[in-house]
C-alpha cells in the first residue's frame, strides 16, 4: 500500500512488476540450467540424477515443478494482496481469464 515513503505510481509499478517477473524467476533458471555441465549444479546426488539416462526426466520434473509453483505464487501476490491491491486482481483476471 502506498505510504509516506512511496508514490502511488511507484507503488504500482512495483506491484506489477512483482506481479510479472517474480514466476517466471522460477521457470527461468531450469531451461539455462539443462545448458550448464554437471559439475556446475549444487544438488544431492547429482552424478546419479543428472545421469546421461536420467537428465531429460530429472529436468522435465524440476521444469514441472517450478511451472506448478509458479501460479502459486501468482496466487498469493495477487489475492494475497487483495484487500489492499485491487490492481492485483485485475492483473490476475486479465492472465487467466
Amino acid at each position: 500500500m502506498a505510504n509516506g515513503y512511496m508514490s502511488h505510481g511507484a507503488y504500482i509499478a512495483l506491484m506489477l512488476g512483482l506481479v510479472l517477473i517474480l514466476p517466471l524467476l522460477f521457470v527461468a533458471p531450469i531451461y539455462f540450467m539443462q545448458k550448464l555441465p554437471i559439475r556446475m549444479l549444487n544438488f544431492s546426488h547429482k552424478e546419479y540424477w543428472f545421469a546421461p539416462k536420467r537428465r531429460a526426466a530429472s529436468f522435465a520434473y524440476l521444469s514441472k515443478s517450478m511451472c506448478n509453483f509458479s501460479p502459486v505464487l501468482l496466487l498469493y501476490l495477487c489475492f494475497g494482496e487483495r484487500q489492499c491491491n485491487p490492481l492485483a486482481t485485475l492483473v490476475w483476471v486479465a492472465f487467466y481469464y
